[in-house]
């Protein structure tokens, strides 16, 4: 102070009379006598005066350094967010965590020095740790941080975001493949245009799909795989049998071999040993040409036990697979054919069984019989295409099934969540399939009983 004293007396270092701030007038009463009727008040003065100083630059884009004027209204910034309380710092921390919009808008470059002495000059001060804290979560909640890199002094136990570079980086799948997955997903909106960097998504709920990404085959693989022809797995798409996992024409691997394969094991069971000459036997996609059927009937056939299967000695996999000629032609006579041709008044209703499908539900025995007990409409008719009984749906009925009833099928749509995600939070939330009188129905579910339908982390 001696050195400075002539200064002092002479005036040399008054500024202009100017009305005190809400944090001149704290200030003032920290220093005189203590008091503090805030609630930082067990906080040390040096530590508040130096965040209100970081934080208000950064509110106010603005360095003290070069602005010694401005240093009464950066503090004020500062303090009016802090000395609100918590949730008024996170707000203001995420107001300044939205400017992050480039590819290079780091924590360290988006926070400036705010961030930067609480990660190194300041790292030790215990009188910063609820700062720290709060600015910590609030990067968390910005920023795809990885499980193991330091935050503010802190290892990060669990990732909480991906960006669709972070994500592309981890799975090995190229940018843009990745973001027609996470756009069919409803991880990222079809519209979104930021940066890969900053475009997005949370990494908990969407962890199963990109670990099911990378695993994913093309048509050829896929093929290969469930050892089918071009010709089987394109009548098997067509027929809803078979459901790529995005339908998105640019993706190129669209296949989980696992369904191919399940197909096959399903359809193999039981199956008789059959010898690659006996023209008694004819492959599925053969009998469905030479009766003029879909393949999805004639499988439905084979699920319902009214028609055998052998498998053949000389093929693997589906093209191995077999069914007689002699049982096809007693299911699908060529009359039933003309007449199914001819017949309009099923045009506007689908198979209950096809419906069944297309919501996940395979076992049409099991979906029948939710039919039957009185939980879904249908409508009773002679199917002239094989001459058997058979449930048909109207849209009123198809739309009253979705009113009442979830799959995890449907639920995966509505949701955006993946169905093993959809199973996990079933069975922390003890949902449990519909049921009636101990009847089984099914993996069907009460819609009623599903807490919240839209990528809800409650769901």
């Amino acid at each position: 102070m001696q050195e400075i004293e002539a200064d002092i007396v002479s005036g040399a270092f008054d500024e202009p009379a100017r009305t005190p701030s809400a944090y001149d007038l704290w200030l003032d009463k920290r220093l005189q006598n203590g008091s503090d009727d805030t609630w930082l008040k067990g906080s040390p003065v040096f530590a508040i005066t130096t965040l209100c100083r970081f934080l208000g630059e950064v509110l106010q884009n603005e360095n003290t350094a070069h602005d010694p004027a401005a240093v009464g209204d950066i503090h004020a910034a500062g303090f009016n967010a802090i000395a609100q309380g918590e949730e008024a710092i996170r707000a203001a921390l995420d107001q300044i965590a939205r400017r992050a919009t480039g590819p290079f808008d780091e924590p360290g470059k988006v926070f400036g020095k705010l961030f930067d002495r609480l990660n190194r000059e300041y790292a030790e001060e215990d009188g910063f740790d609820f700062f720290r804290d709060l600015l910590r979560e609030c990067i968390l909640d910005h920023w795809p941080v990885a499980a193991g890199e330091e935050i503010l002094g802190e290892v990060v136990q669990s990732r909480r975001l991906h960006s669709l570079r972070t994500a592309a980086r981890e799975t090995g799948i190229g940018v843009k493949v990745l973001d027609q997955f996470l756009v069919e997903a409803g991880a990222i909106g079809p519209d979104d245009d930021r940066v890969p960097n900053r475009k997005l998504f949370d990494a908990k709920k969407h962890a199963d799909l990109l670990a099911e990404i990378p695993t994913f085959v093309g048509p050829i693989a896929m093929r290969k795989a469930m050892g089918a022809t071009r010709q089987e797995l394109i009548a098997l798409t067509d027929a809803g049998v078979l459901v790529p996992r995005t339908r998105t024409e640019t993706v190129k691997k669209p296949w989980r071999v696992s369904d191919g394969l399940g197909l096959v094991a399903e359809l193999s069971t039981g199956a008789a040993s059959v010898d690659g000459n006996d023209a008694t036997w004819e492959t599925l996609l053969h009998a469905c040409k030479r009766r003029k059927t879909g393949i999805a009937h004639l499988i439905d056939t084979i699920r319902e036990n009214r028609l055998s299967v052998g498998r053949r000695r000389d093929a693997q996999g589906f093209h191995g697979i077999v069914v007689p000629k002699s049982e096809v032609d007693l299911i699908i006579p060529p009359e039933a054919r003309v007449r199914a041709e001819s017949d309009a008044d099923l045009s506007d209703t689908v198979p209950a069984a096809e419906f069944g499908r297309s919501v996940g539900l395979r076992d049409g025995r099991v979906f029948q019989s939710l039919i039957e007990a009185g939980h879904v409409p249908a409508q009773k008719v002679m199917n002239p295409r094989t001459g058997r009984p058979q449930y048909r749906m109207t849209a009123d009925d198809i739309a009253a099934f979705h009113e009442r009833f979830v799959t995890l099928t449907t639920l995966a749509t509505e949701s955006g969540l993946h169905r093993n995600t959809l199973k996990s939070k079933f069975a922390s939330h003890a949902v449990v399939p519909f049921s009636q009188g101990g009847q089984d129905f099914g993996p069907v579910y009460r819609r009623a009983d599903i807490p919240v339908l839209t990528r809800s982390r409650d769901i």
